[in-house]
């Protein structure tokens, strides 16, 4: 299969903006009804047949959305087994702040309590996928694909800048943003009341004791 670019995550950087982004190019096929097959680690087993059944192949490009596969252990194989050649994207967003936007997802989901530790047993990938170093080398060792990494930061900052440096790795037509799709990502992590800001503070500082402190 060619012209396919996957959206490898990790969780929390910002896919979601990203999909409804490309969804307004006529270039661009993305899955139909649902944002994430969770083809490549849950339902491999399903067949290639049901994963392109997702997709109309008539467009320039076909992306998928799969977040959960950044630290899925042999997940390449699977790829390499798939695709004779493939675009992949991951975008690094600071460990500290996306280990807690994942945490309080799976909180605000209703999946974990605000017992932090307990969170990260029960769902280790809050952990496991803010560690670069180890991760990374999977991503980019393969000669195969074509891999554009992005800083989450640059989102923040500038996300047209963001989002022009993705439309020119798909090689389509730049994609103009409204004003309200262009609103700082850094606002969303403010948190609304005192006593949260004083619990993720003392959150990211248990995330520092057991090593996640740096991007790389």
């Amino acid at each position: 299969m060619n012209n396919f670019c996957i959206f490898v995550g990790p969780i929390r950087t910002s896919t979601s903006w990203i999909y409804n982004c490309l969804k307004l190019s006529s270039a661009v096929d993305v899955s139909n009804n649902v944002k994430e097959t969770y083809f490549f680690d849950v339902n491999y087993s399903k067949g290639i047949d049901w994963y392109l059944s997702h997709f109309t192949a008539s467009h320039n490009i076909t992306c998928d959305f799969s977040p959960t596969i950044f630290s899925t252990a042999n997940v390449q194989t699977r790829l390499l087994d798939t695709f004779c050649k493939l675009k992949i994207v991951v975008i690094l967003r600071d460990p500290i702040e996306r280990s807690i936007s994942h945490f309080h997802h799976l909180l605000a989901k209703g999946r974990c309590d605000n017992n932090i530790r307990e969170a990260i047993i029960k769902y280790p990938d809050i952990i496991s996928s803010s560690r670069y170093s180890s991760i990374l080398p999977a991503w980019t060792s393969i000669t195969d694909f074509d891999t554009l990494i992005l800083d989450f930061k640059l989102l923040n900052d500038d996300p047209q800048l963001f989002l022009n440096q993705i439309t020119d790795f798909l090689n389509i037509d730049p994609i103009r943003l409204t004003a309200e799709q262009s609103k700082p990502f850094g606002a969303k992590l403010a948190p609304k009341y005192p006593f949260l800001a004083k619990y993720f503070s003392l959150l990211s500082v248990y995330l520092r004791r057991i090593g996640l402190h740096s991007l790389v």
